[in-house]
This record gives structure tokens, C-alpha cells and sequence, in this order.
């Protein structure tokens, strides 16, 4: 079963500020308007939407701990599909990663295995008892 409301708003929360952390203070070499840098833009915007996702996670797992949960599990996901854009496009010619491989690779695999396990229980959860919180949907 999923954890408790505390430990999952804590791991949000994290998630919130680390690619917060990275997606804001970074100083990302985004280009000119005439010669855009793409790679970075993407990634710069992954991180980004990725912390106002989970710290929406993290604001919605209070009064609706479904909506909290399969908002966090859906913009991991997410998260984990653009970073493995990003990290494909870096090796093609000309091109070069804006963020270290090693991140990259960690972010994607992270996000990946964390959201699919999490999505997993989820749906188990919902259909093990129907009228539990995460059958209901959004409304408590």
C-alpha cells in the first residue's frame, strides 16, 4: 500500500525543492532569440514544471490525498519522459548536455521507477476496495 499522508507529503515536498532548486537557480545557456538552444529550454522548463508539480502534490495530499498522490505519480512520470528526451537528444551531432549525464540519467530513472510503482499501487489500491479515497477519485 502506499505510505502514510506525512511521508508522502515529505517526499513531494523534496521532489518540490530539488527540481525547483535546479530548474530556478541554474543559470541555463538558453541561447539568443535568433539561435535558441532547444536541449536546455526543454530541460529548463522539465525542471521547472516538474517542482510546480510536485509542490502541487504536495499542497493537494492534504485535503484530497488522492488527487495529492496521482498528481505526484503523473508529473514523475512526465518528468521521466522529458528527461529521457533530453538525454537521448544530447548525443546526437552538435548537441551537448545543458545538465551532467549522470543526473540526467538518475533523474530519469528515479522519476521512471518511482512514478510506475507508485501508479501500480494506485490502481491496485482502487481496485482492491472500490469505495476507498482513491476510487473516489478527487473529491475528499
Amino acid at each position: 500500500m502506499v505510505e502514510s499522508k506525512a511521508s508522502s507529503a515529505v517526499w513531494m515536498l523534496l521532489g518540490a525543492l530539488l527540481f525547483g532548486y535546479i530548474g530556478f537557480s541554474f543559470i541555463w545557456p538558453v541561447g539568443t532569440p535568433d539561435d535558441p538552444n532547444w536541449i536546455a529550454i526543454v530541460l529548463m522548463w522539465t525542471m521547472r514544471l516538474t517542482a510546480i508539480g510536485f509542490a502541487l502534490s504536495f499542497v493537494l495530499v492534504f485535503p484530497s490525498r488522492a488527487a495529492g498522490e496521482w498528481t505526484y505519480a503523473v508529473t514523475g512520470l512526465l518528468s521521466a519522459i522529458f528527461c529521457a528526451i533530453v538525454l537521448g537528444w544530447g548525443f546526437l551531432p552538435d548537441t551537448h548536455h545543458p545538465l551532467n549525464v549522470v543526473l540526467l540519467v538518475l533523474f530519469t530513472v528515479m522519476n521512471g521507477f518511482i512514478s510506475i510503482q507508485h501508479l501500480m499501487q494506485l490502481m491496485a489500491a482502487r481496485r482492491m476496495k472500490p469505495d476507498n479515497e482513491y476510487a473516489a477519485g478527487f473529491s475528499r
